[in-house]
């Protein structure tokens, strides 16, 4: 893969490029709906203007003075998605505006992902990686039904969302996954030897869905907070200082 625009051409007109690939060169606006923003490879014949869908994998390099945004109203897809350091990729969708971004295979973010808008990033694929060296502070996503997803990374997001289905599983691996906000909990968790870090709530949990394995489980809260009842720990570590936790009956721990 390219590292910057300059790289760009050589590499699209390389011969031996057989997969389908759309990658940002910002040639016309900060608009990711833009055709003349991007540059499409089939892997035959000369790449066209045109941008991605969901069966193309993205790439967004650095060294473009326009820097991709995902307007309110877009309806963004990718297959894979990947953002290089130095870039930014901005996303104002919104709810309201049934704009969202949709990724069907791997997010890998060594850039940065700023998070404006308040409508999810949904992760669809059935097998994905999540994670990069880049920033996702303010990142919202929603595991989608049915999806698996590995962390590939430490990560830090403001929200995530584990969708409604024993189907739908994270798996952390051996990764440390920080939670700023809430973490919607109706899919399967396996820690593997990972940690997570949640600093709001967690909401709606499932509790044969939590596959504790031997990993650590870290509630961070600035306020009180209760804990459902059903879960098994092997590790947890629980800090709200100055507030009040409430920890109800058939809490198990396999090690303290």
């Amino acid at each position: 893969m390219p590292s910057s625009c300059s790289e760009l051409y050589g590499w699209l007109y390389n011969g031996s490029r057989v997969t389908t690939y759309c990658i940002w060169i910002g040639g016309t606006s900060t608009s990711w709906n833009t055709n003349g923003n991007w540059i499409k490879s089939t892997g035959s014949g000369y790449p066209t203007a045109s941008k991605p869908s969901s069966t193309y994998n993205v790439f967004i390099p650095s060294g473009s003075s326009n820097q991709p945004a995902i307007a309110a109203a877009t309806v963004a897809s990718a297959l894979d998605l990947t953002i290089n350091s130095g870039a930014t990729l901005t996303n104002n969708a919104t709810n309201a505006s049934a704009g969202y971004l949709d990724i069907y295979g791997n997010f890998t973010n060594n850039g940065t992902h700023n998070h404006v808008g308040d409508a999810y990033v949904y992760m669809k694929g059935t097998t994905k990686i999540l994670g990069g060296t880049g920033t996702f502070t303010t990142t919202e996503i929603d595991l989608f039904l049915g999806s698996s997803t590995t962390l590939s990374s430490n990560l830090t997001l403001l929200t995530l969302l584990l969708g409604n289905s024993a189907a739908t599983t994270l798996n952390l691996s051996y990764y440390y996954i920080t939670i700023s906000g809430d973490f919607w909990q109706e899919g399967t968790i396996n820690f593997n030897t990972g940690t997570m870090e949640v600093q709001g709530l967690v909401v709606n949990g499932v509790a044969a869905w939590w596959n504790c394995n031997t990993g650590l489980f870290y509630e961070n809260l600035g306020f009180s907070g209760t804990w459902m009842t059903g879960y098994t720990f092997y590790d947890l570590k629980i800090n709200c200082p100055g507030f009040t936790y409430s920890l109800q009956v058939q809490l198990m721990l396999q090690e303290i």
